[in-house]
């Protein structure tokens, strides 16, 4: 009998659900742009938020984003980094900068 390794193994790896809870306040000293928005990642999850006007280098948007709820490892150490971008359209080709976190 031959042993043959597939040639495309899939990692057996315990998942579970994660909630992640965003509080978005405001933002200063932002880029010179009319309006400006806010893309929190983690892993394949992505959540927008509003679009708020940026007077004087700062924008306000007072609010609390749904919670994103993720499937992620169950190891905390594997868990995704939660990526924040600022963006200037809800659209992902319109981000100019981010921020990670690790998770």
């Amino acid at each position: 009998m031959k042993f043959s390794f597939p040639s495309h193994p899939s990692p057996n790896v315990k998942e579970k659900a994660y909630k992640l809870k965003i509080a978005l306040y405001e933002g200063v000293e932002l880029p010179e742009f009319e309006e400006v928005c806010v893309h929190v990642c983690c892993g394949p999850y992505e959540i927008t938020s509003r679009v708020v006007k940026n007077e004087n280098s700062r924008a306000v948007w007072n609010e609390f984003m749904p919670d994103l709820t993720i499937r992620g490892p169950e190891q905390v150490e594997d868990i995704y980094d939660v990526i924040i971008y600022l963006a200037f359209d809800d659209k992902p080709g319109t981000r100019v900068c981010f921020k990670r976190i690790k998770a």
